[in-house]
């Protein structure tokens, strides 16, 4: 099986990442794996016949990996171009969110994997839908029962109206963005910082308000999905419950939080096992699924996040059932 992982880039691959582990155990299978970058992949259409020819410039994962602790300076290694028709399955690693700089880049790559999807090469997540089911507002796509009240605007006195009428406190962040950047609890009693910071997050793009959700615990829950449902290896979830640092609300891993087990309750199952398939109706069969108590709050469509935490609190191998999936 010839694999092709895309990435934003080599340098930025650790071995705590979902990645590396995914890129570690296709090694593993004797798989022939190789990893490239975003701006490393062309397209050909030829409208005589409307075939397909992509290609990309990638790093050939050698030999079997120990571990994803073997990923770390790949990009030292040589690159030699590919051709995607070859390849068995493109999984698609790319994060949008957490390289707004290359933006135009991005959408240029998921219209080359389009392409790449219609001639019959399995593309991991389907990249026709990715970059709408990226954005924070395909929360509305889910029955109301499984997610908070909100909204999106780009007009800051429509969210500050909104947050007005809750009569509670409420979370507004980019409707696109990554790793808890650029998000903030406020309340209904809106003061002139909060006003500023609801002005300031509009000149980024779109916001989202949501309804802040109350729970007997601090922080979120990020579950892991896989083809339509939350990843299980006998009773066992791919599910962490991310606590905040002192002083932050904010379960985000990156923004501090530290990760603990949880055992899921069956109206968290619920709601995860129907974002889930929404997610598999659309061609996303890879994702995390992040909850306060058991209201979905965001979809995680590129970062899917969760797994090392997961592997290291359960003694599961998550990864390698991802795999066995695709490889079935």
């Amino acid at each position: 099986m010839q694999v092709l992982v895309i990435i934003n880039r080599l340098e930025e691959l650790k071995p705590r990442q979902t990645t590396a582990m995914l890129i570690a155990e296709l090694s593993r299978r004797d798989a022939d794996v190789f990893v490239a970058e975003l701006e490393t992949i062309d397209i050909v259409l030829q409208d005589s016949d409307y075939s397909v020819r992509c290609s990309a410039m990638a790093t050939r994962v050698t030999s079997p990996m120990e571990s994803s602790e073997d990923v770390v300076g790949l990009e030292t290694q040589p690159t030699q171009r590919i051709e995607l028709s070859h390849a068995d399955r493109v999984v698609l690693r790319t994060n949008p969110g957490r390289d707004p700089d290359r933006r135009t880049e991005h959408e240029q790559l998921l219209f080359a994997l389009t392409a790449v999807d219609s001639i019959g090469i399995r593309v991991t997540n389907s990249p026709s839908q990715l970059a709408r089911l990226a954005a924070k507002s395909s929360l509305f796509a889910l029955s109301p029962e499984h997610r908070p009240r909100g909204m999106v605007s780009t007009s800051p006195d429509v969210l500050l109206s909104f947050i007005a009428g809750l009569h509670g406190e409420c979370v507004v962040k980019p409707v696109v963005g990554s790793r808890g950047q650029n998000v903030f609890k406020l309340s209904a009693s809106i003061t002139d910082d909060d006003q500023a910071t609801v002005r300031d997050l509009v000149k980024l793009g779109p916001v989202i308000c949501q309804e802040f959700v109350p729970w007997d615990q601090p922080g979120d829950i990020r579950f892991v999905v896989f083809d339509g449902e939350p990843l299980e290896i006998d009773g066992a979830f791919a599910a962490i419950h991310r606590v905040p640092a002192a002083g932050d609300f904010r379960g985000n891993l990156h923004a501090g939080g530290t990760a603990q087990a949880i055992e899921p309750t069956p109206e968290m199952l619920a709601a995860t096992r129907h974002a889930a398939q929404y997610l598999k109706s659309h061609g996303v069969t890879l994702a995390g699924i992040d909850l306060v108590g058991s209201k979905i709050i965001e979809m995680n469509v590129f970062s899917t996040g969760g797994l090392f935490d997961s592997h290291r609190l359960y003694d599961r191998d998550f990864v390698s059932k991802i795999v066995d999936g695709w490889q079935g």
